[in-house]
């Protein structure tokens, strides 16, 4: 089985192609992979065209697009391009190629007052990312042979060039004694990026087609407040350097659903259970 990794350089895609065999990535802005990987810009139609023939994939894991929240809220036109109309014409050349494809969505697509959400609770995204994304999976459902993963808030490390996370902004604050206002009302469940890219082969390779997974650990969904103080006290760093905030201490972001909490038993039933973030943060070392 060959696979074709979109959006490699990013944090989930560095994993996946580490723990994917027989996997191809593709990269827009910059690659510093020590793997050859394919240029693709997804605002060319002739060039995904082109690298999907020059692969043959018999799968496409769809990463690439758009990932930054607030980015999308100020560029709804050019996100929506992104991350809407181009994996259209990339999931229109996958049915073609009669390949399997694999979209990874979001937390976003949910309100956040309805917690805990499983895969068939109503999408009421608040932001324009989620509505966005929302709108990627309608039409990656539209087709056949898809899954539609929606990891919870990755973290890990990123290639040195590569997009931040939460755990590296805090930790570059911590180590080099910032001081940092976390927000302290609203929920996420981290979850480690490596072990993600390996829940996601498993799913590939263990689950019927046609189906939506939420992904993360089966715990209580914590603030970034606690994220960070967890940072904190595993690596010893000052954690008085932490101040928990209200999210209204940033105006200026785009609005977040205060418990996108999931309900995983879709996942668990089928033997998974994911680290928590004390397990998950120590895989890091």
């Amino acid at each position: 089985m060959k696979t074709l990794i979109t959006g490699a350089t990013g944090l989930l895609g560095k994993h996946l192609i580490e723990v994917i065999p027989n996997s191809h990535g593709t990269w827009f802005t910059n690659s510093y992979h020590s793997i050859p990987l394919y240029q693709m810009d997804l605002n060319n139609t002739a060039q995904m065209r082109y690298v999907v023939d020059k692969i043959k994939p018999d799968i496409i894991i769809h990463c690439a697009g758009i990932g930054d929240v607030d980015y999308a809220e100020k560029n709804y036109t050019e996100t929506s391009n992104i991350n809407v109309e181009a994996t259209k014409q990339l999931h229109k050349i996958a049915m073609k190629q009669d390949c399997q494809f694999v979209y990874i969505s979001s937390n976003a697509v949910y309100g956040g007052g309805e917690s805990p959400y499983n895969e068939k609770s109503e999408c009421k995204p608040i932001n324009k990312y989620g509505m966005i994304k929302r709108q990627a999976e309608d039409v990656v459902m539209s087709g056949r042979d898809w899954l539609i993963i929606r990891p919870f808030m990755l973290y890990g490390y990123p290639y040195e060039q590569g997009r931040s996370n939460m755990y590296m902004f805090i930790r570059n604050q911590l180590v080099n004694g910032l001081e940092t206002k976390l927000v302290n009302d609203v929920y996420w469940q981290p979850t480690n990026a490596k072990e993600a890219a390996q829940v996601i082969f498993r799913l590939i390779q263990q689950s019927a087609t046609e189906q939506i997974y939420n992904i993360a650990p089966d715990e209580k969904a914590i603030t970034l407040y606690e994220f960070g103080i967890w940072i904190a006290n595993l690596w010893g760093w000052e954690k008085d350097l932490l101040t928990p905030v209200s999210s209204d201490e940033f105006p200026t972001i785009a609005p977040r659903p205060v418990n996108t909490q999931y309900d995983v038993s879709k996942i668990r039933e089928m033997g998974i259970e994911m680290m928590g973030v004390k397990k998950g943060l120590k895989a890091l070392r």
